[in-house]
């Protein structure tokens, strides 16, 4: 649980990859994300399952997001293995933007030059019985893609 002093939300995740060296690939095989530099590491992609707003439209994919652990600009490719695909569109923080996409009938190809959005937030921590700390998250996303 995440609790930023005005409402609390739960958040939900499932796959994720770390992104220590190169690309990586989602376990379902249908995303990969190649950082432009080695550099950019201590990053994970991950498969968010909610979003931070409604949408206009129906998704065609789980949203994405990649977070970091600071305010660095997160550059690469991030492709999908997906069809249906018309628009995508990417969270900025407060809403959700078009973000520009290569879109052919089954692949997506988006190239990423963005700093992340970032919120103080208190984690509320099970695994410690309740105890709370603060943290501060770095995220690009989700990245959604719509029919």
């Amino acid at each position: 649980k995440l609790d930023d002093g005005s409402e609390t939300l739960n958040v939900l995740k499932s796959d994720f990859v770390f992104v220590n060296k190169g690309g990586v690939t989602s376990t379902d095989g249908r995303v990969s994300y190649t950082p432009t530099s080695t550099k950019q590491k201590d990053q994970i992609m991950m498969d968010t399952q909610g979003l931070p707003k409604d949408i206009d439209g129906e998704l065609v994919y789980s949203p994405i997001a990649i977070s970091a652990v600071n305010s660095t600009k997160i550059a690469g490719k991030l492709n999908f293995r997906v069809s249906g695909v018309t628009k995508v569109m990417i969270y900025d923080g407060d809403n959700f933007q078009p973000l520009k996409a290569i879109i052919s009938e089954d692949t997506v190809a988006v190239e990423l030059s963005q700093n992340p959005w970032n919120k103080a937030v208190t984690i509320i921590r099970d695994d410690l019985k309740g105890a709370t700390e603060t943290a501060q998250l770095y995220l690009l996303g989700p990245i959604i893609l719509l029919k």
